[in-house]
């Protein structure tokens, strides 16, 4: 003799749901992320008080505030692979212009000093390397201009 058992709709409509929020979950998560797709690159987010001052990094005008920028990267050799660092060898130069405000210059980055690495050997032997310094940069940046004196 053969038995059916058949799910109510109620429950059927239950785990299809939980179903869809499990897979939701997984593609937020970034588990389901397809690994040949390359993620989008962090950005500095620029913004000055008052808002809607004109912004140039390095000399080069990029926008009115609030504005992202890239974060600056370097590709550095790990051996056997390459990894990208969000870093430089310097700060960022940021300049906030906007009429009847005071212009403001910024140099903006976090400095970390050289390291100094010794490597041992089996042999009782010591070299020593020294890593260079290099600037990392928080995700935002908030500039407060002042009004022009009459």
């Amino acid at each position: 003799m053969l038995t059916l058992h058949t799910t109510p709709d109620y429950e059927a409509n239950y785990f299809s749901r939980l179903s869809c929020l499990a897979g939701f979950a997984l593609v937020l998560s970034g588990c389901a992320v397809n690994p040949g797709v390359p993620s989008a690159a962090p950005t500095i987010t620029i913004s000055t008080i008052p808002a809607g001052a004109d912004i140039s990094v390095g000399g080069n005008y990029i926008g009115q505030s609030p504005i992202a920028v890239p974060m600056p990267a370097s590709r550095v050799d790990k051996g056997a692979y390459y990894a990208v660092e969000y870093r430089a060898d310097a700060p960022m130069q940021i300049e906030a212009q906007l009429k009847g405000y005071d212009s403001k210059s910024v140099s903006f980055g976090t400095f970390h000093a050289p390291v100094d690495e010794v490597q041992r050997s089996a042999f009782y032997t010591s070299t020593t390397t020294t890593k260079p310094g290099y600037y990392t940069f928080n995700s935002g940046l908030t500039i407060m201009l002042s009004s022009q004196a009459k």
